[in-house]
């Protein structure tokens, strides 16, 4: 309980700046953001709803009860504003309560992955409910075809401990897959779980889904991160058009360090990466959409034919144009490089 009470009590001191000092009946304090040890007078619970002013102390007390136990808060000052404050912070505490207990598991997990939990309810709910203690992370998968509450089962039978599935909303899901490893000792790949995944679904209940994910993160707490990182791994997919059905934040470090460029130096290196009489090459939709799927596919001539439903043949000619207008052979390393620095720059100008 004293975990619990001294989370609220932070959030009201993010919330406020104001520190809040909590006793029990026996004078003991449970929860204090002071800081440092406390000295409160000598006052126990009382059923008056009101706060008392101790002017000798220069403190304003109030009272309130928590999961069933009676307790007096106190916070310094004695003039009308920290009256409606005490009033404020004790129906705070109790709503919070009352907010805790009406929360399923699967609405606090929710809360917690999206993080509107402080670390300590995070901690507490870990504790409580004997979350892993692992590195774990976020993995999305957004629904082209099918039930989120079905699926949401399919990925229960193929969890492992202490993996939980939960509902955003009726397009996307969140698996928080904790780090497993295999007799070697070898972490499994969250890449390669879910192109098992987004395989197995489709092969046996008939749904299309994608799957994006965040970056492995060391503690439960730390969960948001890999969330937010997932869901900016669904906007850059989409940015990119990309076809792949698995996606990983760690494909798109390099547009994100692209996004925080001035306008006028993306326009310095274009220059620099490109000959003027080869810019009009990125207009060309179909030349792009082409040289971003041989990229995506590993510079693998057969496989991104396939992927573009075209004749190798084509392929080859696409890819021997690119050369010819810019000089960059992409099936090469160091010209594939190049030139995917050349298309994340030309996403974002």
């Amino acid at each position: 309980m004293e975990k619990e009470l001294l989370g609220i009590l932070n959030t009201i001191k993010n919330k406020t700046g104001i520190d809040v000092a909590v006793i029990s009946d026996n004078g003991l304090i449970e929860a204090n953001t002071y800081g440092e040890y406390v000295k409160l007078p000598s006052v126990t619970f009382n059923e008056r709803k009101d706060p008392v002013v101790l002017q000798e102390e220069n403190l304003t007390c109030f009272y309130f009860s928590f999961n069933g136990t009676n307790f007096t808060g106190a916070i310094e000052g004695v003039s009308a504003i920290e009256l409606n404050y005490a009033i404020f912070i004790s129906s705070f505490i109790e709503n919070s309560q009352i907010k805790n207990l009406e929360l399923t598991f699967s609405e606090q997990y929710l809360s917690i992955i999206l993080g509107d939990f402080t670390k300590s309810r995070t901690l507490h709910f870990q504790e409580k409910y004997s979350v892993p203690k692992k590195p774990c992370a976020c993995i999305l998968f957004k629904l082209l075809k099918g039930n989120a509450s079905d699926f949401v089962s399919f990925l229960n039978d193929y969890a492992s401990s202490g993996d939980t599935a939960v509902i955003i909303d009726e397009e996307f899901v969140c698996l928080v897959k904790f780090n497993e490893y295999d007799y070697d000792g070898n972490s499994t790949s969250n890449i390669e779980y879910s192109e098992y995944i987004v395989k197995s679904v489709f092969e046996e209940l008939g749904y299309e889904v994608l799957a994006y994910v965040g970056s492995t993160v060391t503690s439960f707490v730390e969960l948001p991160l890999s969330y937010k990182q997932a869901v900016e791994t669904v906007k850059m997919s989409n940015l990119f058009n990309v076809s792949s059905s698995v996606n990983a934040y760690k494909y798109y470090l390099l547009l994100k360090m692209a996004e925080d460029l001035p306008t006028g130096k993306i326009q310095e290196f274009l220059s620099m990466l490109l000959e003027p009489s080869a810019v009009e090459i990125l207009k060309d939709e179909e030349i792009m959409t082409t040289a971003e799927a041989f990229l995506n596919n590993d510079l693998n001539v057969s496989e991104t034919a396939r992927a573009l439903y075209v004749h190798r043949n084509t392929l080859i000619y696409r890819i021997e144009k690119i050369k010819k207008i810019t000089g960059m052979d992409i099936r090469t390393f160091n010209d594939a490089l190049a030139f995917k620095i050349i298309s994340v720059l030309a996403k974002i100008k």
